[in-house]
């Protein structure tokens, strides 16, 4: 991506990402002709420029510099240009090592203290040139990473900082947990009114990136989407101390190389392409949906929409990938579409945290490339909506069940085998509401009962009494299956050597214990494994569940 087709947002925060793809390269400054440097660029900005030192402040060799430089440590920021390395920014770490070492300069200027460790970050500056008005920055985030990772190895509690209103204020922006300590107050040493501020170092990378994946802001159709770029992936790489890292705008905006080339072999390159082109829209994020949204997004997969309206509970944890004791609560599509983020920070997420309903299943499958089916089986009318509406945009339908320890794998596409609801058995056009309360025999949904199911357990899931059970094995096998089905969806069709996703009626059937199987029709399939399970459990085969 050219920094000309870089979509900028439109708020104000503290600078431009830089109009140019030079390479810059940040790293400590210790060689005596770098420090000068820093130095130089320190007396520029500070002195010539914003006066908060005055010129007396000045060396004789064109520098600024005062005590505290012998116990900091140093950060430049070089731009490569044309065979030319120049020095763009610069920033310090001031230490304080013990109670008995002088205080920080953060203690002078207010009333606080500053425990033995803590360090303060200081003497931040960017070339004029370098700075920007609008959008994100990209300089000083590289410095302010620096000295983020630099506190963090040397175990500081406290990061400190004596800056203006405004930047503080950008550092909140941009998620930095930047905690004012003191009231503002006027410094004469740097002619400015400042306040103090503190982070805590081993909390800063994570608020970064909450920032990142904050789905709290939607739009009028109840639609939550994330920031762009995004940060929290640029501040938690850590860069090599003593070496120089090299960044430019595309560490920033676009994914890195190397994310998918493991794909590579059993995909192609062109594939791996059209993968990041392409929009999945999977209907519930739960267990199958948010292992498969996972499996997916690891893919290559470029764009995900995410609806359910759920929130994670405790009985969830057996099976669901994204649930545990701390996202209880939570609902489940934000949940995982902040997982997603974390494994590719340049995906394009959608989250409908309401679900999908009437007035916004056509937004969530119009523009989609393929639509996944994870709802409830006992709401056939939202699997009614989704394909309904998927025909009218003749996208395809991919459906992944979870079944004891085995799984059931099948597809709807327009115009080809039959329509979900030929194959439940729903009349053509029926309304919604009236689908909601139709008694569709399970056999209508499952092409196979695992040999090894209590009947009385399956009874009582069939005449509703009892929620269906479900075993993390299942849902990795139905996930992993309809990764791949997913792969044909979007990779095949004319002019491929990939073969079609089974349709129904048919479907693909896996169970570690009875075998795979392709079914030509899940209802003849359903009869047949019924009829075993009966003599099974009558010869005493399976473990009675309940009495």
């Amino acid at each position: 991506m050219s920094s000309s087709e870089i979509k900028y947002p439109t708020h104000i925060t503290h600078e431009y990402l830089p109009e140019t793809n030079a390479p810059f390269e940040v790293h400590p400054l210790t060689d005596p002709l770098e420090l000068h440097e820093a130095r130089v660029l320190r007396a520029s900005v500070y002195i010539d420029e914003t006066g908060f030192l005055d010129q007396t402040s000045r060396d004789k060799d064109g520098g600024e510099h005062d005590i505290d430089d012998q116990r900091s440590l140093h950060f430049g920021v070089y731009e490569n240009q044309e065979n030319i390395r120049h020095l763009v920014g610069s920033a310090r770490l001031i230490v304080k090592k013990s109670e008995s070492e002088s205080q920080l300069p953060i203690e002078k200027h207010f009333d606080v203290y500053a425990p033995a460790g803590s360090v303060e970050a200081s003497r931040l500056v960017v070339e004029t040139d370098k700075r920007a008005k609008e959008s994100q920055l990209l300089v000083s985030l590289a410095l302010m990473r620096s000295m983020i990772h630099a506190a963090q190895d040397i175990k500081a509690p406290y990061i400190y900082a004596v800056v203006e209103p405004g930047l503080y204020q950008h550092f909140l922006q941009i998620g930095l947990p930047a905690e004012q300590i003191a009231a503002q107050e006027t410094i004469e040493a740097y002619n400015s009114d400042n306040i103090a501020i503190r982070f805590k170092t081993d909390t800063i990378i994570d608020s970064v990136w909450k920032q990142d994946v904050d789905f709290s802001n939607r739009d009028e159709m109840g639609v939550s989407t994330t920031r762009f770029p995004r940060l929290g992936h640029f501040i938690s790489e850590k860069p090599k101390l003593g070496q120089r890292t090299y960044f430019g705008v595309e560490d920033i905006v676009t994914q890195r190389p190397g994310m998918f080339t493991r794909n590579l072999g059993f995909l192609r390159s062109e594939e791996q392409e059209k993968l990041n082109r392409t929009t999945v829209a999977i209907a519930g994020a739960g267990g199958d949906g948010g292992l498969l949204a996972e499996q997916i997004v690891r893919s290559g997969v470029g764009s995900i929409r995410l609806a359910d309206p759920e929130d994670f509970d405790v009985e969830n944890i057996n099976r669901q990938a994204h649930s545990n004791f701390k996202e209880l609560g939570r609902n489940k599509a934000e949940v995982v579409a902040e997982a997603l983020l974390r494994i590719n920070p340049w995906l394009d997420v959608e989250v409908y945290s309401e679900g999908i309903h009437e007035d916004n299943i056509e937004r969530f499958v119009r523009g989609s490339d393929l639509i996944i089916d994870e709802t409830e089986f006992t709401m056939p009318e939202l699997g009614t909506m989704i394909n309904r509406s998927a025909r009218k945009y003749g996208i395809g339908v991919l459906m992944a069940m979870n079944i004891g320890f085995g799984a059931q794998v099948t597809s709807f596409v327009p115009g080809k085998g039959k329509s979900f609801e030929q194959w439940l058995g729903i009349p053509e056009g029926m309304p919604l509401d009236e689908v909601k309360i139709l008694d569709i025999p399970i056999s209508r949904w499952l092409g196979h009962l695992p040999s090894y199911v209590d009947v009385n357990v399956f009874s009582q899931v069939a005449n509703g009494e009892i929620s269906a059970p479900s075993l993390t094995g299942g849902v990795a096998l139905a996930s992993g299956i309809a990764s791949e089905q997913a792969l044909r969806h979007i990779l095949g069709g004319r002019g491929t050597k990939r073969p079609d996703p089974i349709l129904a009626p048919g479907a693909i059937v896996v169970d570690p214990v009875d075998g795979m199987r392709v079914l030509r029709n899940t209802k003849f399939g359903f009869y047949r494994s019924m009829a075993t399970l009966v003599l099974r459990n009558k010869l005493g085969l399976v473990p009675k569940i309940i009495e």
